[in-house]
C-alpha cells in the first residue's frame, strides 16, 4: 500500500518536472514525427485488415510446406520480413555451429574408438 502511494507520488511529480521546459529535463523522442509520418506501413496493417495470427507462423505447416505464401515462398518471406542484425547473421552462426559440432562428433568418435 504504501509502495503504491510512493508510486503514484513519484509518478506525478516526474509528470510535472517533464511537462515544465524551465526544469531542464527532456525526454527523448519529444518533438518527433509518428512513425505513420516518417514510414508507410505495409497495406494490411494500415487498413487494419489483418489477424493477429498472422504474425506467427505454424512451424508444423511451415515444415509440410503448407500455408501462406509469407512462410512457404522463401522470396516471399523475405520480401516482408526486415532483416535485422540477428536475422543477417543467422546463417553463418548456425554454419560455424555446425562446423563445431561436426568438428566435436570427429573427436568424439576417435575418442570412442581409442578407447574400445
Amino acid at each position: 500500500m504504501r509502495q503504491d502511494h510512493q508510486r503514484l507520488v513519484f509518478e506525478s511529480e516526474t509528470k510535472k518536472a517533464i511537462l515544465n521546459p524551465e526544469n531542464g529535463v527532456s525526454v527523448a523522442g519529444t518533438g518527433l514525427k509518428s512513425w505513420r509520418e516518417v514510414l508507410r506501413p505495409h497495406e494490411d496493417v494500415a487498413t487494419g485488415n489483418y489477424s493477429a495470427s498472422e504474425f506467427a507462423a505454424d512451424l508444423y505447416m511451415v515444415s509440410q510446406n503448407e500455408g501462406s505464401s509469407e512462410y512457404v515462398e522463401p522470396i516471399e518471406f523475405f520480401r516482408r520480413t526486415y532483416l535485422t542484425e540477428g536475422l543477417k547473421i543467422l546463417p553463418v552462426s548456425v554454419r560455424v555451429r555446425l562446423g563445431a559440432l561436426n568438428e566435436w562428433f570427429k573427436k568424439a568418435t576417435l575418442s570412442v574408438i581409442f578407447l574400445i
